[in-house]
């Protein structure tokens, strides 16, 4: 996995990160940031989120025209890319597309939804992408159970079948059932859970 990013940094100038499951997708950026600073330890970092402010694209393309003598590389950190205004849009896209085959700068970019037309680039290589569909059912409990076992918790499978129905119900599977399970660590049951432990713990808090 180490190798993999190393290989990202060396060869990958841009990588988009896309999708609605904010909490693996933040997750994956979170590795890759780290990633980096592991690589090169005297880096200039920018992030820019421009749902947030979208004028922040500005200081973004000042970062990485603005020469560094004492920096080994650049990494410019974006969230939400095309919520600049669409008079500005065609001067984004260009400084973004100027980054492709710049070496020893790097941008990693991190949105909830497939980029805008204009931006379509992002979609095609030799831009690196990864899209982070919101899980449900199967999908949900296989990461999960990895995130349960790391946390020593055991479920008996009525209980654990119950929990994942009750978190695919809902928006923002991933991240409900990585803060239902801190609760549940914390809660301090008896192994294994059982079905009126989970249901104890969700229901009390509704």
């Amino acid at each position: 996995k180490e190798q993999e990013l190393y290989q990202f940094l060396t060869h990958i100038m841009i990588f988009f990160l896309y999708g609605e499951d904010s909490y693996r997708r933040n997750k994956k950026l979170k590795e890759l940031v780290a990633a980096y600073k592991g690589k090169y330890e005297n880096a200039d970092l920018f992030k820019a989120d421009l749902d947030e402010d979208p004028g922040l694209w500005e200081k973004a393309r000042d970062f990485l025209s603005q020469s560094s003598m004492f920096a080994d590389s650049k990494l410019l950190v974006v969230s939400e890319s095309g919520a600049v205004k669409e008079k500005e849009r065609k001067e984004w896209q260009k400084i973004l597309k100027s980054e492709l085959k710049s070496p020893r700068v790097f941008v990693i970019i991190s949105d909830r939804g497939k980029p805008k037309k204009d931006f379509d680039f992002l979609l095609k290589e030799p831009v690196k992408r990864q899209f982070f569909t919101p899980l449900r059912g199967g999908g949900l409990s296989q990461f999960l159970t990895g995130e349960a076992e790391a946390k020593e918790l055991k479920f008996e499978n009525h209980a654990w079948n119950f929990f994942i129905d009750y978190l695919s119900a809902g928006d923002e599977a991933t991240s409900r059932g990585m803060n239902e399970l801190e609760k549940i660590a914390l809660a301090n049951f008896k192994a294994p859970i059982t079905l009126h432990d989970i249901q104890q713990l969700i229901y009390s808090a509704e």
